[in-house]
């Protein structure tokens, strides 16, 4: 009877002083100082990109041996490739003033305003291509499938539709198991 009274005793003290029986032991800091809060960077000073540069998406820039940098963007709005070269003439309006391959950057210019496009804005993905590569089939869409109403006649199924149920029903794979 005692170990009880002692039992219940210890609980009962427990809920009574709560969390402050461990308050000495906080205080004592036994996992050290916590860390000080990380300091936010400022947000980098936005650049104010020309109205032509938001139609256009820089998806390459590649240089092959013995030739100039070029650049590929795929415009959005006529949705074709336009690929201007360093040093080369202006494609659609657009010249290619510098290009860096390793930071994927290259600065445009067009009307006489210049904008700065890197690949990892444009997602790296080249443009969506219209008709699929030959061999491969594309991708056909579900048809919606029509409901049955409730006194609507369904079509008799066919013969062929028979025997693949009573194959399937053979194999233990059918509706009625």
């Amino acid at each position: 009877m005692v170990v009880l009274a002692t039992a219940t005793g210890s609980a009962a003290a427990t809920t009574a002083d709560g969390f402050a029986r461990y308050q000495i032991i906080l205080e004592r800091k036994p996992f050290g100082e916590p860390p000080p809060e990380p300091e936010k960077p400022p947000p980098p000073p936005a650049a104010q990109a020309p109205p032509w540069a938001e139609s256009y998406r820089l998806y390459s820039v590649a240089q092959t041996e013995g030739e100039p940098i070029q650049a590929s963007l795929w415009d959005l709005k006529n949705m074709k490739t336009v690929m201007v070269s360093l040093g080369g003439a202006a494609v659609d309006g657009i010249e290619l003033l510098s290009a860096d391959i390793v930071e994927e950057v290259a600065t445009l210019s067009k009307d006489g305003m210049s904008a700065t496009m890197e690949l990892k804005e444009s997602a790296q993905k080249p443009p969506p291509k219209k008709n699929p590569p030959r061999g491969v089939k594309p991708v056909q869409k579900k048809q919606n499938i029509r409901q049955v109403k409730k006194n609507e006649v369904q079509p008799k199924p066919t013969q062929t539709e028979n025997r693949a149920k009573q194959i399937l029903r053979a194999r233990g794979m059918g509706r009625n198991n």
